[in-house]
């Protein structure tokens, strides 16, 4: 079984239902849902190994089946994100909202939860009659893997006595494609009902809900799966132990292939809507009663709380607006709703596509509970849009739906006599869509390159995630019609199957094999303004593309296939002088540290990864650090800038965020547990060197990564590395002042505001860099970076300070060994096998040559090495006087100084 992803989040509280004694009564409350918490992405190889996660949960977590493409990840609400990120440092954990924009289905397999909860006041059935029913209602389940298990809520116990049993419980399934879990999802609940297993559901307010014996609001990448509950007092749970159902315990497991669920036809969907409206109308005299009784309730509070319960007329005014919303309307198409960022859009958008899974105010009272903005969403169902809202005791609105994909969708390509294609010309389907929806073949503005998808943006080229793409072709496909054996013209027969294959064409027309970015995806044309410009040489802004070499501004164009743009325009005429003073602050006596950064700025923003250099910043706490890293982050643009950690530099999936990123800061690198780990990815990263990334759900991905490295530390960085390759890497600067309790809050907004003129200084350092010809160590550093090379290279320190270099030189290999062992011992450092000692000399020392002369006296060969010898001993100007006077014995005295020497 291919590896798939889940996401466990943990909030700072418990989640789901909660349970206490209230007067010896059980009482239950929910907790709630988490908008403040963390996510972590794990990866899995087997049910069983979900399972065993699942068991591992508190009540403080639950499971998601979407992933946000974080390892890990902090969770806010949506509206949150955009004001935490101007002040969060580079080794902050990225933002995410739980909702559809930040969670979704990866390419390939994953989980299908599926919820089952009794009809209101009748029993629950047994696991394996759930199973039968299921597998009867959907055949490509038989044979099928799936673990039950008890819903959250369940075997709640006070001491020994049994208050709640199992009543709703759930069963989990892998599926070959994630992405298809709301298309299974829906066909499961289309011919659950179609089997004679639908209900209706009356809320609290008398609104009319069909259901069946699974929950059909689940198949969302954000949703929540609670896997126990609160407990109190003296209360507690004891959850069943889950069970195999599909295969036998301890066989090999077996995937749902989504190939084999066909989706719900046209007939199917017309069926399901008559059983729902007989359903409704026999439960119509019960919806009504509650309904009634409802909305007097809710019209009498209403106009209380507006001072008008003395007027009749009102009062039943409300009362009849009440009982109207409540009664399930169809809204509109052109009816307005206010979504939870506040953006308003009509019941037309809201069936494009990109909404499902939104959250928004009530659609007919926005101000209902306050105006709250999470209390509706928008969910869909067999390919029918509602929204369901909280208010009112709970209500699902219908959304007027026009008769064809033309009335529905006004702003797409109207279908003609020309847009008739055979449903297996792919190719052709694959070009027409790539016309109609991303500019044509020529230069389109759709690419994939390293197995993902990108959509050009206006500036540059943003990734797409599968199942937008996945979308865009499923709604272009619905203009589409083909022949039918007769001749005539029918709707395009929309399957899994044909919508893979129309995207794997696709693929063929867009495909890029770059090896570095940016790169033309078109070469210019003669005459154009591009023609001519190496796309190395152009860096992508707001207001155009700059080239480095002629300092011109050109146009924009989707032929540039980069991934990142400056998120400012380019202004000649801009200066810096805050910047200047800051700099000027932090290194005024050391003028040539404050060059070197800007060369080294200039150096990041030119793409260049040729120098092989990484920047290391060491100071000590508020000396200026994070300051320069958020200036240095804000002028490339926080979406082009990784943060990852020295255990992401060397773990499995922890390098994936670098892709296509220009730069990388490390904010702490203080960790030695993953520092040797670390090293080999740091010296191929560093060295242009090709390096596969594993991905989340995906390809792995193989190339040279065009990000620089950047570490801050409060201390050098321990990278154990003996041939001090690494060390040699770094550029090191150090700020020696620390403005502890006198820190400018307004700095960092200051400096933000001059990040065109930060632009043009650093293009001055990339200049000057141009003529000297490599970058530099500064020497506010130059001690630290010694000092960085003998902390992470024990035998460049014992050849330092006790050798010397040169080819007519030569050492015996014991000799030199003791001497390496008793340099170790003296300064208290670890001693290597002599093995190990030689070959960290070697890598040290490229050059040294194995020589073995024979032994005069008895003809034996001894063992040397060419290209190094011990440095003599100092000795003082009383001992050479001794030597030189010849007072003593003159075999002693040549015998020494051949030692010495």
């Amino acid at each position: 079984m291919r590896p798939f992803s889940v996401s466990v989040f943990t909030s700072k509280s418990p989640l789901g239902k909660e349970f206490s004694l209230d007067g010896g009564h059980l009482a239950k409350r929910s907790r709630g849902e988490l908008w403040d918490g963390t996510v972590d992405t794990h990866e899995l190889r087997s049910l069983r190994e979900f399972v065993q996660l699942r068991a591992s949960l508190t009540s403080q977590q639950a499971l998601g089946y979407g992933t946000c493409g974080h390892a890990k990840a902090q969770v806010t609400v949506s509206r949150k994100i955009a004001e935490a990120s101007s002040s969060r440092g580079g080794g902050a954990l990225p933002l995410v909202a739980r909702d559809a924009k930040h969670f979704s289905f990866k390419d390939g397999p994953g989980i299908l939860f599926i919820d089952y909860d009794p009809p209101k006041g009748k029993p629950a059935i047994c696991a394996e009659d759930l199973h039968r029913v299921l597998v009867q209602s959907m055949p490509a389940l038989q044979g099928v893997t799936m673990w039950w298990a008890p819903s959250a809520g369940s075997c709640i116990y006070h001491d020994i006595e049994q208050l709640v049993g199992i009543r709703g419980c759930r069963f989990y399934l892998v599926i070959s494609d994630a992405r298809s879990a709301k298309l299974v999802g829906d066909a499961l609940f289309g011919r659950l009902v179609q089997a004679g297993h639908g209900h209706v559901h009356i809320t609290g307010a008398g609104s009319q809900l069909l259901r069946s014996p699974v929950d059909a609001s689940v198949w969302q990448a954000e949703r929540l799966d609670y896997v126990r509950a609160t407990c109190l007092g003296e209360l507690n749970q004891d959850l069943d132990d889950p069970r195999v159902f599909g295969t036998a315990p301890g066989a090999p497991e077996v995937m749902l292939d989504v190939a084999q669920v066909p989706e719900l036809g046209a007939d199917e969907i017309n069926e399901v809507e008559r059983i729902k409206a007989a359903l409704f109308k026999d439960s119509e005299p019960a919806a009504e009663r509650q309904r009634t009784q409802w909305s007097k309730e809710r019209g009498h509070e209403q106009a209380k709380r507006e001072d008008k319960a003395d007027d009749p007329e009102y009062v039943a005014a409300l009362q009849q607006r009440y009982r109207e919303a409540v009664r399930g309307l169809t809204l509109p198409l052109g009816h307005v709703v206010k979504l939870r960022d506040g953006t308003k859009v009509t019941v037309r958008d809201l069936q494009r596509g990109d909404h499902e899974g939104a959250r928004m105010y009530d659609p007919v009272e926005p101000e209902y509970s306050g105006g709250d903005p999470r209390i509706a969403m928008l969910i869909c169902r067999m390919g029918r849009y509602s929204i369901r809202s909280h208010a009112h005791g709970g209500v699902e609105y219908q959304l007027e739906s026009a008769e064809s994909p033309e009335q529905d969708f006004p702003d797409d390509p109207p279908s003609s006599p020309e847009r008739v294609f055979r449903d297996t010309d792919y190719v052709g389907l694959a070009n027409a869509l790539l016309a109609d929806e991303w500019g044509g073949a020529a230069a389109p503005k759709l690419r994939r390159w390293g197995g993902t998808w990108y959509e050009w943006t206006g500036t540059h080229y943003k990734e797409l995630d599968m199942e937008s793409v996945d979308v865009r072709v499923r709604r272009w496909l619905a203009t589409v019609t083909c022949p039918d054996s007769k001749g005539n013209r029918v709707p395009f027969p929309i399957s899994v199957r044909k919508v893979l294959e129309v995207i794997h064409a696709l693929r063929a027309c867009v495909q890029l094999e770059a090896d570095t970015l940016p790169s033309w995806a078109e070469a210019p044309k003669p005459g154009s303004s591009h023609h001519g410009v190496a796309a190395r040489d152009l860096i992508a802004m707001t207001n155009g593309l700059y080239d480095l070499r002629s300092g011109r501004l050109l146009p924009h164009t989707p032929s540039l296939f980069s991934l990142q743009s400056l998120p400012f325009a380019f202004d000649p005429r801009a200066t810096c002088p805050n910047w200047r003073q800051f700099l000027d602050s932090v290194w005024g006596d050391s003028p040539d540290s404050i060059a070197a950064l800007q060369y080294w700025t200039g150096y990041v923003l030119s793409g260049d990864t040729s120098q092989q250099k990484i920047a290391l910043i060491v100071g000590a706490k508020r000396s200026g650090k994070g300051t320069i890293g958020q200036v240095i982050e804000g002028l490339v643009g926080r979406e082009n800038v990784a943060s990852p950690s020295l255990a992401d530099l060397s773990s499995s999936f922890g390098r994936a965020p670098m892709i296509g990123k220009s730069l990388a800061i490390v904010a702490d690198a203080r960790s030695v547990r993953d520092s040797q780990k670390a090293v080999e990815p740091l010296l191929r990263i560093s060295g242009e060197d090709s390096v596969q990334i594993d991905r989340k759900n995906r390809d792995a991905w193989m190339g040279r990564l065009g990000v620089r490295l950047m570490f801050m530390s409060n201390e050098l960085p321990m990278l154990a590395d003996n041939s001090g390759a690494l060390a040699s890497r770094f550029l090191v600067w150090y700020m020696p002042k620390s403005f502890y309790g006198k820190e400018d809050p307004t700095l960092a907004k200051r400096l933000l505001a001059e990040l065109p003129g930060i632009f043009n200084w650093a293009i001055e350092g990339w200049q000057e860099l141009e003529v000297f010809g490599k970058l530099f160590q500064p020497s506010s550093g130059k001690e630290y970076a010694d000092e960085l090379l003998q902390l992470n290279s024990p035998v460049a320190r014992f050849v330092q300070d006790r050798c010397e270099l040169g080819e007519q030189y030569s050492v015996d290999k014991a000799e030199l060994y003791r001497h390496y062992r008793q340099y170790q011992l003296e300064t208290g450092a670890r001693v290597d096998p002599e093995v190990t000692f030689h070959k960290s000399l070697r890598a040290y020392v490229p050059g040294l040559q194995d020589h073995r002369p024979r032994n005069s006296e008895d003809g034996s060969r001894q063992r040397h090495l060419v290209g190094l010898r011990l440095r003599p001993y100092e000795i003082s100007a009383e001992m050479r006087a001794f030597w030189d006077e010849g007072t003593a014995d003159a075999n002693l005295n040549e015998e020494l100084e051949d030692w010495l020497m």
